[in-house]
């Protein structure tokens, strides 16, 4: 099930991928291109289309809006601070040790790391800022490898899933760009929702999402993964009420830490 989900959202962000970089698509055009009926394309652009990110045109397809960008990472690092410690210290009581963890790229998930620093765990990451933080882990600290991505300071790519593709973990924990009832989460990259896809698929236990309350809400270009494959969000107070509430509705475990302090930077 998993993985039938995977591949649909593979194709998707694919579409996407091919919208921002040739324009409009035409529907006999895309189902050749993805060896599929048009009738399932039609399937992924109404898809698309009741998330906002494409807009229906006559025989085909254009993007909707333009992706909203990523901030660079040196400022992100310096936002919300209170509230992703606070994040990371309610999503370490997940972890136990022995445990094998995915754990993905992020600002939130380097204050996760810091704290599971002289535990006994198998970490597998892309995050290459990741042994600064667990320098002192008592278990194994494994790198995926693949094309350093500076945005995100992480390896993507063909050689990471590859290494995932050989690891099942009992826990994933993931930090994203966005998150919403609609479409779940999201990144503006291509190559790092398919990396956090793949860390969900490998996943045998509980999937946790962890994003600071500016992020709910909101809507990237691509899809890591729909709200059915996540257990556990854990967000800040300051989120909005009307979207954590159609979250939970479909079946998200919702847990909000205290934000009300606020960050001087």
């Amino acid at each position: 099930m998993k993985h039938s989900a995977h591949v649909i959202e593979q194709r998707r962000n694919k579409i996407i991928e091919l919208l921002q970089k040739e324009g409009k698509q035409q529907v006999n055009a895309l189902s050749e291109y993805f060896h599929v009926s048009p009738l399932t394309i039609r399937r992924d652009l109404n898809e698309l289309e009741a998330i906002g990110l494409v807009k229906r045109i006559h025989g085909g397809v254009s993007l909707h809006k333009e992706p909203e960008p990523l901030s660079p990472f040196v400022n992100k690092q310096s936002t919300h601070n209170f509230e992703k410690e606070q994040i990371a210290r309610y999503a370490a009581s997940y972890v136990q040790e022995g445990s094998t963890i995915f754990m993905n790229s992020g600002t939130t998930i380097l204050h996760l790391l810091k704290l599971l620093n002289y535990r006994f765990l198998t970490i597998v990451t892309n995050n290459l800022l990741a042994y600064e933080c667990c320098s002192q882990l008592k278990g194994n600290l494994i790198y995926t490898g693949g094309v350093y991505n500076d945005t995100s300071k992480a390896c993507l790519g063909d050689l990471a899933i590859t290494v995932l593709n050989q690891i099942y973990a009992n826990l994933c924990i993931l930090g994203v760009n966005g998150f919403s009832a609609d479409s779940g989460a999201t990144t503006s990259l291509l190559q790092e929702a398919v990396l956090n896809g793949k860390m969900i698929e490998r996943c045998s236990g509980k999937v946790i999402v962890i994003a600071d309350s500016s992020k709910i809400g909101k809507t990237y270009s691509f899809t890591s993964a729909k709200l059915q494959n996540i257990d556990i969000l854990i967000t800040g107070s300051g989120a909005d009420p009307e979207e954590i509430k159609r979250i939970r509705e479909q079946g998200v475990e919702v847990h909000q830490v205290d934000s009300d302090i606020t960050d001087n930077d």
